[in-house]
């Protein structure tokens, strides 16, 4: 039924219907069923499941209960605690005195006044329609959620979340400590004016990037930032502590937009670190041709993109293997020329030279003002043979000997790199990239001597091709992405012209023993290629064509022993010789899909080094040689090479010459 009370009673049982109170209870209001609506005072009152009591503009002096009904305060106010058990509180209005202690489901639906009063929240506390303020304490525990909507306010004088706390759009007006384990979720324009102790995690992250965080008070805690953000554009979530000074910053970003990334300007997460402020990142791939990586600015943190130094490696390793091939492979050697120790005249004669070895070069590369180095270490063969026509009787240019001939070759070998792709752990091994290189070439040389002097020139013509290998290291977690070289190949031409000039000084006759110094260049035009990259962003790489010289100079200390009938000879030599490449850096550059703008890479050059040899020469008169051949000259030589980017090069090189 219905029922009214427009006096003073002692208590109310109100077990169903409804019943309207507009005057005084002085003792408890028990709703136990039905509805009560109350306009006017009343002690404390008792809410059971099933039961609604409305609070319209009455006063609740004592503790209040709701073990599992709806209590509506529309213009109240409550100046006794609340326990919310397990049912629905909406309210507005003023709530002072005894603390809030909310097991269910309160709803903040108008303004509503806290009067320092602490708000227990172990259900859920939704500020959605109004703003709260004016609270003492707020505790939110495990697996409970308070939400504030946008444009509301959540105030007091401290917030401490243990469970998740989603300010969507809204304002926490408290000293915020979110711990270990907790959540606090932003959505839009968050704000908090107050401190925050972050432990747990901060997460903007929602799908989509605009989401702001802005935090007036200091800023501490170990904590985690959970962040969106564009690889295709830069758009990001953000957050911005106006107090400044935040020691330290965990990121986990959720990158969003295509995998084959462009560079990207600067794009500022988080402002208001302090100087050289801790910062981690994890989220962002590791491998791929871009890499996205935190770096502080002033007091921002931005994420930066650039250029995997893994594909700089690439451009490095090319460009070092071509002059490991120019300058250790095709070290600049004289053709094996020589004439007949026996007579003067003509003569004709062919040579073959084989050589082998290994040799660790360092590249440099520098794309986006960052530069990252690797050792290509090598191993190499090769075979060269010769056939020349000389004249050794003095008959050209007033006095000289000379010979002129054509030469072939063929050079083999492989090089390994190992790949460092992580943005973080510059040091780690993220997996290896290799080439097996071929060269084939063809020339010409001429060779002279007059007296004490002698020299040789040399044109030659070479092809090489690379053929690329990419392994990734499995073991780390999350899985490295792949630049995109295996399986792909490219070639390069070049053309080479060399000369080398000699000086005989005779330091003991008697004994055989001379010294020969020596120098000479060899200029190099090669040719540049293309790679495209076998990755989801259709990287290109290109190497530019170049142009070096390099230069050298040495000398050779030799002993020739003569056997008593005078038909061979043996000379021992050592010699040392120094190289320096002056072509200066070569040039590459990186795009791919979404890059209007190529990047360019500069790949530093071999630089100088020291080589020291040692070996032995040979050389026959033949009375019936194979062919009617009339002398044989052999030669062997070791040879070891050392510099500022080579290091543990070595090689062994056998030539053998069979003259008519």
């Amino acid at each position: 039924g219905t029922g009214t009370n427009g006096g003073t009673i002692a208590s109310l049982t109100n077990t169903g219907g409804t019943f309207d109170n507009t005057g005084a209870i002085t003792a408890a209001m028990t709703v136990s069923g039905g509805t009560v609506t109350h306009s006017g005072t009343a002690g404390s009152a008792a809410v059971s499941g099933g039961a609604t009591l409305n609070v319209n503009a009455g006063a609740v002096t004592l503790a209040t209960t709701n073990n599992g009904g709806t209590i509506n305060i529309v213009d109240g106010a409550f100046t006794g605690g609340l326990t919310n058990i397990a049912g629905t509180v909406n309210a507005q209005g003023t709530m002072t005195g005894g603390g809030i202690v909310n097991n269910g489901t309160f709803n903040v639906t108008a303004d509503l006044t806290g009067g320092g009063v602490s708000f227990a929240n172990k259900g859920t506390l939704n500020v959605i329609a109004g703003s709260y303020t004016g609270l003492g304490a707020i505790t939110n525990t495990s697996f409970t959620t308070i939400n504030v909507g946008p444009g509301r306010t959540l105030g007091g004088t401290s917030l401490v979340n243990t469970g998740r706390v989603v300010i969507d759009g809204g304002t926490v007006a408290a000293a915020f400590t979110n711990s270990a384990g907790s959540i606090l979720q932003t959505n839009g324009a968050a704000t908090i004016t107050g401190t925050l102790v972050n432990n747990g995690t901060v997460d903007l992250a929602d799908g989509g990037t605009g989401d702001t965080l802005t935090i007036s008070g200091a800023t501490s805690g170990t904590g985690v930032y959970e962040l969106d953000f564009n690889l295709s554009n830069g758009a990001t979530d953000s957050v911005t502590v106006t107090a400044g000074n935040v020691s330290g910053v965990n990121f986990l970003f959720m990158p969003q937009g295509v995998s084959g990334s462009p560079l990207l300007p600067p794009v500022t997460v988080f402002t208001g670190v302090a100087p050289n402020a801790a910062l981690t990142q994890t989220g962002f791939v590791t491998g791929g041709a871009v890499l996205f990586n935190v770096a502080q600015n002033g007091n921002t943190v931005e994420v930066v993109s650039s250029i995997n130094p893994a594909v700089s490696g690439v451009a490095a390793s090319a460009a070092m293997t071509q002059s490991l091939i120019g300058t250790v492979v095709n070290r600049p050697t004289s053709p094996f020329v020589s004439g007949l120790a026996a007579e003067e005249g003509c003569s004709s004669g062919g040579y073959f030279r084989a050589s082998t070895g290994i040799a660790t070069v360092r590249g440099t590369a520098t794309s986006n003002g960052q530069p990252s180095s690797s050792d290509i270490a090598s191993q190499f063969s090769g075979v060269q043979g010769g056939y020349d026509i000389g004249c050794f009787d003095g008959r050209f240019f007033d006095g000289w000997d000379g010979a002129l001939g054509v030469m072939a070759g063929y050079n083999v070998g492989s090089t390994l790199q190992d790949v460092f792709s992580d943005p973080i752990n510059t040091t780690l091994v993220t997996g290896t990239s290799g080439s097996d290189f071929t060269q084939s070439y063809l020339g010409i040389y001429a060779a002279g001597s007059k007296d004490r002097f002698s020299g040789d020139v040399q044109l030659r013509f070479d092809q090489t091709k690379f053929d690329l290998t990419e392994t990734i290291n499995t073991s780390i977690v999350p899985a490295v992405v792949a630049i995109g070289l295996d399986g792909l190949s490219y070639s390069t031409k070049s053309t080479t012209v060399g000369a080398r000039f000699n000086y005989r000084f005779d330091l003991n006759e008697e004994k055989g023993i001379n010294f020969v110094p020596t120098f000479g260049f060899n200029y190099s035009s090669v040719s540049g290629n293309q790679l495209a990259l076998a990755s989801t962003d259709n990287g290109m790489l290109t190497i530019d064509g170049y142009n070096t010289v390099v230069g050298f100079l040495g000398g050779t200390l030799a002993k020739t022993k003569i056997d008593p009938e005078g038909t061979s000879a043996t000379t021992t030599f050592v010699s040392g010789n120094y190289y320096q490449d002056f072509g200066g850096d070569r040039t590459a550059s990186y795009k791919n899909d979404n890059i209007t703008t190529a990047t360019p890479i500069t790949l530093g050059s071999i630089g100088g080094f020291a080589e020291a040899s040692i070996g032995v020469n040979y050389v026959k008169i033949l009375e019936n040689g194979p062919g009617g051949a009339k002398q044989l000259n052999a030669n062997i030589r070791a040879d070891a090479r050392f510099g500022p980017n080579v290091s543990d090069s070595y090689s062994l090189t056998a030539q053998v010459r069979l003259s008519f």
